[in-house]
């Protein structure tokens, strides 16, 4: 018999069917280049470990079903972050800001901050946190790293165009500030409404620093029901187990301004995707079965994977690929424009760049390798070449000298859901004025 999922991972999802809704507005895959979290209690990971404060749990019970026991996760055993990273195809959880290292930033950076909140003074009575005008600085800083190893900002910036970006925060500015009078004023200085528009207010300038360092599909989190937790029934409660309907009314004026905020964010930034999310209740599990046939598959050990894909619009053509190893873990890519038109054609230039790219990057010999591409048409051409268009023999004959000089490399067709990546990079092509490429 399966196991029967933990709640957490119920929990995490219909959220990840959201998330997945921001890789391909066409198509759903379960595959991105990095995630990166912001947020509190419930998405921090350890980087309130060292800091000078009560809200740190790197202690038992926490951590009591973790692998690695306690880790600083304010839960016995994964948070929901965890579950997402898994369920997106991530071998490894994405890392502490605080314990992040080297090379395995470009898979994305975790800056939650147990007790954070939108406004810098929330929480502060129990010591030191990261609030998220600090943790968002925190990762311009992993933008300056990631920019340094790949060599290049044009890189970089095309590459956290692809990563989603989590933010999941504000309980702590009514549990930790507006309803904790003794410590803070704000409670008196304004209203409920008046307090809902200010905290969506400097939420929406956070966004916009984000998307302005280059982020692009943004998952944005409503409040829960902050006063039905034991805490909240504990502390602000009469006795009975009854929710406190001013916590979940203050939750729920900020959750109608964000939604609106959202909206506006969509009609203002058109280049980029923000979804509403609110965490709560079970799986459709009906909306999975899609799932299954879009996972990315990895490659054997010591091997890497290319896919890749064109785009054409109009007299315009764009082509695009991704390279990982068999952790999934990114080892280049590559998007721009190019000479020509139709589909077939920008496709067919992908692979011709990704086979130079391989090359160039000095993994002939190191690795083997296989391509992966979603035109059958194009597959023909190259390993049959009675079909092959006289018009586009050039380009052919470079590829089979590229394919000689790799030797192990194998062509592979795959589905259009399984290769959106590489899909959304031929089509980020089409609208750019030169070419790039990167690898480390």
């Amino acid at each position: 018999m399966e196991p029967k999922l933990k709640l957490m991972e119920l929990v995490a999802i219909p959220v990840l069917l959201a998330l997945l809704s921001l890789s391909n507005k066409a198509n759903a895959c379960p595959q991105v280049p990095c995630y990166f979290v912001f947020g509190d209690s419930l998405s921090d990971n350890g980087n309130n470990n060292n800091l000078p404060t009560l809200a740190k749990v790197n202690y038992p019970p926490y951590g009591i079903d973790f692998p690695q026991g306690p880790t600083g996760r304010f839960c016995n055993g994964r948070n929901m972050h965890d579950f997402i990273a898994q369920l997106l195809g991530f071998k490894d959880d994405i890392p502490a800001f605080a314990t992040s290292r080297g090379r395995n930033i470009f898979n994305g950076v975790n800056y939650a901050s147990g007790s954070a909140g939108i406004r810098k003074e929330t929480r502060s009575n129990l010591g030191v946190c990261i609030p998220l005008n600090r943790q968002i600085k925190n990762h311009e800083t992993i933008i300056s790293k990631i920019t340094r190893l790949m060599g290049n900002y044009s890189a970089t910036n095309l590459l956290l165009k692809q990563c989603i970006y989590s933010v999941q925060i504000g309980s702590n500015d009514y549990i930790n500030n507006y309803f904790k009078p003794e410590f803070y004023d704000t409670s008196r200085r304004f209203t409920p409404s008046k307090y809902a528009t200010l905290l969506v207010q400097q939420l929406s300038l956070q966004l916009k620093t984000l998307y302005n360092y280059g982020a692009r599909k943004f998952a944005v989190y409503g409040i829960g029901q902050i006063g039905c937790t034991p805490y909240a029934i504990s502390m602000y409660g009469t006795n009975r187990p009854e929710c406190v309907s001013k916590l979940n009314k203050g939750a729920t004026l900020f959750n109608n301004r964000l939604k609106l905020l959202i909206h506006q964010l969509n009609n203002n930034l058109t280049d980029a995707k923000f979804t509403y999310l609110y965490p709560s209740g079970g799986p459709d599990l009906a909306k999975l079965a899609p799932l299954e046939s879009a996972v990315w598959s990895p490659p054997s050990s010591g091997s890497l994977k290319f896919n890749v894909d064109g785009a054409a619009k109009e007299s315009r053509a764009g082509c695009g690929g991704i390279l990982r190893n068999e952790d999934g873990v990114l080892r280049a890519f590559f998007s721009g424009p190019i000479e020509g038109s139709g589909t077939d054609f920008a496709v067919l230039i992908a692979v011709k760049v990704a086979l130079e790219l391989f090359s160039e990057a000095g993994w002939v010999g190191k690795a083997d390798l296989v391509v992966e591409l979603d035109s059958k048409v194009v597959l023909n051409w190259i390993l049959v070449p009675a079909q092959r268009p006289w018009k586009w023999w050039p380009q052919l004959v470079e590829i089979d000298l590229s394919l000689r000089k790799i030797e192990k490399v194998r062509l592979e067709l795959i589905s259009r859901v399984s290769n959106c990546l590489a899909d959304g990079l031929a089509k980020d092509g089409l609208t750019r004025d030169s070419f790039v490429k990167a690898w480390w």
